[in-house]
């Protein structure tokens, strides 16, 4: 796939298709309206951008960072995230839909107000991250670690957290309703109550 400069395609096209974009740097954009189809970021580095209405369809993003980068009413579809950082990234009013969060270092992310369908973190760091108002539908989290996330108003039923770590977890209880989870998951949960089990 031919290499091309974002810079340049994001002043001249609105719908970016099989594209391919390696070892570039922007940072502070306002980007809306743009749909990306097919199309692979490698060692890009997006910090503290604004997408804003954007679509990713069929996209990769290998190694890249997305630090402080705004997703606002955008989509996420059949794509991959893989070895990226999204440390402190916010995601409100947006779909993610058969997606795969993989290796990524995603502590401080904010999700909010949207909705996650179909779609995978595997070996994700999230600790610390602000979970609200979300819609998950057939979710699978394993091998993540949540450490003092917090998860409001967002159901966890049909959620397997088993294989991860979610010490000092901030959930209201109501959301826990049909969530799965250890035997010493569930005692870490309920010394957050100040039950004491002998």
């Amino acid at each position: 796939m031919k290499e091309y400069l974002l810079d340049d395609i994001l002043k001249e096209e609105q719908i970016i298709e099989e594209k391919n974009f390696t070892n570039q740097a922007i940072s502070q954009k306002n980007i809306a309206y743009l749909a990306f189809e097919n199309c692979i970021f490698q060692n890009c580095i997006f910090q503290e951008n604004i997408f804003e209405k954007c679509t990713f369809n069929n996209c990769q993003f290998i190694r890249c960072d997305l630090s402080n980068t705004n997703f606002l009413e955008s989509g996420i579809h059949n794509s991959k995230f893989q070895d990226c950082k999204l440390l402190g990234s916010n995601i409100a009013k947006s779909t993610i839909k058969n997606a795969l969060f993989i290796n990524n270092n995603q502590n401080y992310i904010r999700i909010s107000d949207s909705k996650i369908i179909n779609t995978t973190f595997e070996s994700c760091q999230l600790d610390a991250a602000e979970l609200r108002k979300i819609s998950l539908n057939k979710v699978q989290i394993k091998y993540s670690s949540l450490v003092n996330s917090e998860v409001i108003n967002t159901s966890l039923k049909g959620i397997d957290l088993t294989t991860n770590k979610i010490s000092n977890l901030n959930i209201d209880f109501r959301d826990l309703k049909g969530v799965i989870m250890s035997f010493e998951q569930a005692v870490d949960i309920i010394s957050l109550i100040g039950i004491i089990i002998h």
